[in-house]
Protein backbone atom coordinates (compact mmCIF):
# COMPACT_ATOMS: atom_id res chain seq x y z
CA UNK A 1 0.00 0.00 0.00
CA UNK A 2 1.36 3.39 -0.73
CA UNK A 3 0.30 5.96 1.84
CA UNK A 4 -0.59 9.38 0.89
CA UNK A 5 0.87 12.31 2.63
CA UNK A 6 -1.36 15.07 3.63
CA UNK A 7 0.53 18.18 4.23
CA UNK A 8 -0.73 19.24 8.24
CA UNK A 9 -1.14 22.67 7.50
CA UNK A 10 -3.60 21.92 4.84
CA UNK A 11 -5.98 19.23 6.57
CA UNK A 12 -8.67 18.97 8.17
CA UNK A 13 -7.62 17.58 11.63
CA UNK A 14 -7.51 19.18 15.34
CA UNK A 15 -5.09 19.48 17.63
CA UNK A 16 -6.93 17.25 20.26
CA UNK A 17 -6.62 14.74 16.85
CA UNK A 18 -2.70 15.18 16.86
CA UNK A 19 -1.77 14.59 20.30
CA UNK A 20 -3.80 11.01 19.55
CA UNK A 21 -2.17 10.35 16.72
CA UNK A 22 1.29 11.23 18.49
CA UNK A 23 0.59 9.46 21.61
CA UNK A 24 -0.57 6.29 19.52
CA UNK A 25 2.64 6.20 17.56
CA UNK A 26 5.13 6.77 20.39
CA UNK A 27 5.59 4.83 23.67
CA UNK A 28 6.71 7.12 25.47
CA UNK A 29 4.57 9.22 26.87
CA UNK A 30 7.43 12.48 26.97
CA UNK A 31 8.47 11.30 23.53
CA UNK A 32 4.17 11.36 22.13
CA UNK A 33 3.78 14.54 23.97
CA UNK A 34 7.22 16.38 22.27
CA UNK A 35 6.11 14.91 18.80
CA UNK A 36 2.17 16.42 19.22
CA UNK A 37 3.30 19.69 20.47
CA UNK A 38 5.61 19.76 16.99
CA UNK A 39 2.95 18.81 14.93
CA UNK A 40 0.38 21.06 16.46
CA UNK A 41 2.75 24.26 16.10
CA UNK A 42 3.27 22.98 12.67
CA UNK A 43 -0.09 23.15 12.28
CA UNK A 44 -0.97 26.44 13.46
CA UNK A 45 1.82 27.78 11.55
CA UNK A 46 4.25 28.42 14.48
CA UNK A 47 7.06 25.85 13.32
CA UNK A 48 10.49 27.98 14.33
CA UNK A 49 12.19 25.80 10.98
CA UNK A 50 11.58 25.64 7.60
CA UNK A 51 10.25 22.21 5.47
CA UNK A 52 7.25 20.00 5.20
CA UNK A 53 5.09 17.96 8.23
CA UNK A 54 2.92 15.48 6.85
CA UNK A 55 -0.02 13.31 8.07
CA UNK A 56 0.45 9.53 6.60
CA UNK A 57 -2.91 8.27 5.38
CA UNK A 58 -4.15 5.51 3.87
CA UNK A 59 -6.71 5.74 0.38
CA UNK A 60 -9.64 5.33 3.39
CA UNK A 61 -8.33 8.94 4.70
CA UNK A 62 -7.34 6.76 7.84
CA UNK A 63 -4.57 8.42 9.86
CA UNK A 64 -1.78 6.06 10.20
CA UNK A 65 1.13 8.34 10.89
CA UNK A 66 3.09 11.15 10.79
CA UNK A 67 6.62 12.25 9.28
CA UNK A 68 8.28 15.84 8.08
CA UNK A 69 11.41 16.93 7.27
CA UNK A 70 13.59 20.62 8.39
CA UNK A 71 16.04 22.85 7.55
CA UNK A 72 17.22 26.08 9.33
CA UNK A 73 19.16 27.40 5.91
CA UNK A 74 18.21 27.47 2.54
CA UNK A 75 21.63 25.98 1.79
CA UNK A 76 22.04 23.62 4.36
CA UNK A 77 23.01 20.16 3.09
CA UNK A 78 21.32 18.21 5.87
CA UNK A 79 17.56 17.99 6.13
CA UNK A 80 16.09 16.62 9.46
CA UNK A 81 13.43 14.21 9.44
CA UNK A 82 10.72 15.48 11.71
CA UNK A 83 8.92 13.32 14.23
CA UNK A 84 7.87 10.78 12.30
CA UNK A 85 6.35 6.96 12.83
CA UNK A 86 3.22 5.02 12.39
CA UNK A 87 0.83 3.53 14.61
CA UNK A 88 1.44 0.10 15.36
CA UNK A 89 -0.68 -1.85 13.42
CA UNK A 90 0.55 -0.45 10.51
CA UNK A 91 4.24 -1.73 11.25
CA UNK A 92 6.14 -3.82 9.43
CA UNK A 93 4.03 -3.57 5.87
CA UNK A 94 6.29 -0.95 4.28
CA UNK A 95 4.02 1.65 5.49
CA UNK A 96 7.07 3.98 6.77
CA UNK A 97 9.40 2.75 4.22
CA UNK A 98 6.52 4.05 1.48
CA UNK A 99 6.49 7.50 3.26
CA UNK A 100 10.33 7.72 3.60
CA UNK A 101 10.32 7.31 -0.29
CA UNK A 102 7.56 9.65 -0.92
CA UNK A 103 9.21 12.49 1.44
CA UNK A 104 12.64 11.93 -0.24
CA UNK A 105 11.08 12.46 -3.19
CA UNK A 106 9.70 15.75 -2.31
CA UNK A 107 12.92 17.10 -0.49
CA UNK A 108 14.61 16.69 -4.15
CA UNK A 109 12.60 19.14 -5.59
CA UNK A 110 11.76 21.58 -2.55
CA UNK A 111 15.17 21.41 -0.83
CA UNK A 112 17.54 21.01 -3.54
CA UNK A 113 20.80 21.45 -1.37
CA UNK A 114 20.11 19.25 0.79
CA UNK A 115 22.15 15.91 0.36
CA UNK A 116 21.05 13.88 3.33
CA UNK A 117 18.00 13.23 5.19
CA UNK A 118 19.39 12.49 8.86
CA UNK A 119 17.60 10.98 11.89
CA UNK A 120 18.60 11.87 15.68
CA UNK A 121 17.86 8.20 17.60
CA UNK A 122 17.47 9.51 21.08
CA UNK A 123 19.29 7.79 23.63
CA UNK A 124 17.34 4.63 25.36
CA UNK A 125 15.97 4.06 21.36
CA UNK A 126 18.99 1.76 20.11
CA UNK A 127 16.45 -0.90 18.96
CA UNK A 128 15.22 1.83 16.25
CA UNK A 129 18.73 2.03 14.55
CA UNK A 130 18.45 -1.39 12.34
CA UNK A 131 14.94 0.16 11.48
CA UNK A 132 16.53 3.03 9.99
CA UNK A 133 19.59 1.10 8.67
CA UNK A 134 16.74 -1.43 6.25
CA UNK A 135 15.75 2.04 4.85
CA UNK A 136 18.93 2.56 3.73
CA UNK A 137 20.25 4.66 6.57
CA UNK A 138 23.73 5.12 7.68
CA UNK A 139 24.93 5.22 11.21
CA UNK A 140 26.96 8.01 11.47
CA UNK A 141 28.00 7.96 15.32
CA UNK A 142 27.25 9.15 18.39
CA UNK A 143 27.01 13.16 19.09
CA UNK A 144 26.80 15.37 21.68
CA UNK A 145 26.52 19.07 21.79
CA UNK A 146 26.51 21.81 24.57
CA UNK A 147 23.29 23.22 23.70
CA UNK A 148 20.55 21.66 26.88
CA UNK A 149 17.68 21.37 24.42
CA UNK A 150 19.65 19.51 22.01
CA UNK A 151 19.46 15.50 23.21
CA UNK A 152 22.30 12.93 22.01
CA UNK A 153 22.16 10.16 20.44
CA UNK A 154 22.66 8.67 17.25
CA UNK A 155 23.26 10.54 13.83
CA UNK A 156 22.01 8.72 11.24
CA UNK A 157 21.22 10.01 7.43
CA UNK A 158 20.35 8.82 4.15
CA UNK A 159 21.39 10.03 0.66
CA UNK A 160 18.54 12.11 -0.68
CA UNK A 161 20.05 13.80 -4.17
CA UNK A 162 22.47 10.91 -4.64
CA UNK A 163 24.74 12.29 -2.71
CA UNK A 164 27.06 9.27 -1.57
CA UNK A 165 27.20 9.11 2.10
CA UNK A 166 31.00 11.00 3.44
CA UNK A 167 31.56 12.86 6.56
CA UNK A 168 30.21 16.65 5.94
CA UNK A 169 31.54 19.24 8.52
CA UNK A 170 28.90 22.10 8.50
CA UNK A 171 29.98 26.05 8.41
CA UNK A 172 29.72 28.58 11.10
CA UNK A 173 26.66 28.89 13.01
CA UNK A 174 25.15 27.16 15.54
CA UNK A 175 25.73 23.63 14.59
CA UNK A 176 29.08 24.03 15.07
CA UNK A 177 28.64 23.59 18.31
CA UNK A 178 28.32 19.57 17.62
CA UNK A 179 31.06 17.05 17.71
CA UNK A 180 31.38 13.59 15.93
CA UNK A 181 32.09 11.14 19.14
CA UNK A 182 31.92 7.76 17.06
CA UNK A 183 32.37 8.20 13.19
CA UNK A 184 32.03 5.80 10.91
CA UNK A 185 32.64 8.22 7.92
CA UNK A 186 35.58 10.61 8.00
Amino acid sequence: MKPILVDISHSLISSEQLMRLATAIWRDPVAARRAGESAVRYWRGQAASKGPFYLIRDANGRDLGLIGAFWHADKSPVVGLRWSGVIPDCRSQGVYRAAISSLVEILQSLCPNGQWLEEMVPPGRSDVIPVFESLGFEDWGMIRGDDPHFERGTRMRLPINGTPLRYYEVGKGSVDRYEVIHPRHA
